[in-house]
Formats: structure tokens, sequence, C-alpha cells
């Protein structure tokens, strides 16, 4: 169970980052969507335009990658919006030897492992 605290903090820090994106719009005159979107990829809020999908490794469903369908003159950011701990991971085609930026995923930090050593 989410703990209201952290869902409120969530919502803050979400409204936030997309308060931030207007603000940029009207300092730079440039054309801002922006959306955001639940763990499973599914749009909360935001523009129509964008469209997130959720990925699944076929050998193993636990397992899955984002990626952001493009659209023609935007470039997107990724910004988780929690307050625990985490790290991205990119994918990385079949037949590829490096990863590609287009897929992603984000994993969990224990904030036990956060702590320093006594």
């Amino acid at each position: 169970m989410i703990e209201l605290a952290t869902m409120s903090a969530t919502v803050v820090v979400g409204r936030g980052i997309l308060d931030l994106a207007w603000k940029v719009k009207e300092i730079s005159g440039s054309d801002v969507i922006s959306g955001h979107f639940a763990w499973e990829g599914n749009r909360i809020s935001g523009s129509e335009k964008i469209t997130v999908s959720r990925c699944t490794k076929e050998d193993d469903e636990t397992i899955w990658w984002f990626s952001v369908d493009e659209v023609q003159e935007y470039t997107f950011i990724r910004m988780p919006v929690i307050q625990s701990g985490l790290y991205e991971l990119l994918g990385q085609k079949v037949g590829e030897d490096n990863p590609d930026e287009q897929f992603w995923r984000w994993e969990f930090v224990d904030a036990a492992l956060l702590q320093p050593e006594s």
C-alpha cells in the first residue's frame, strides 16, 4: 500500500516538472509538450501526441523496457517522479553492440543501500 504522503509528494514533484516545462516554453518561445505516465506506460495526463510503449522481454514478461514513439521535430527528456532512489538502464537492440537510448527502464534502489556504512 502506498502511503498518502508518498503519493502526495509524487504528485507535487510531477506537477512541478510540468510547470517547469511550461515556464521553459514561455521563456524560449519553444513548442513544449509534456506527459505524465504511470509505471506501466499508461498516460495519466498530458499531450496526446506522446505515446509510451512498454516492451516486454520475449522469454520473461516480468522484465520490460519503455520507449517513446517518435514525434517529428521533438526531443524527449525522461524524468522519473518518485521520491525514492533509482537508476536508469538503457536497452539494447538485438544484434547491436551498444545500448540504445531509445529503450530504457528504471531500477529501484533500496534506501538501505544508500546509507553510509557504520
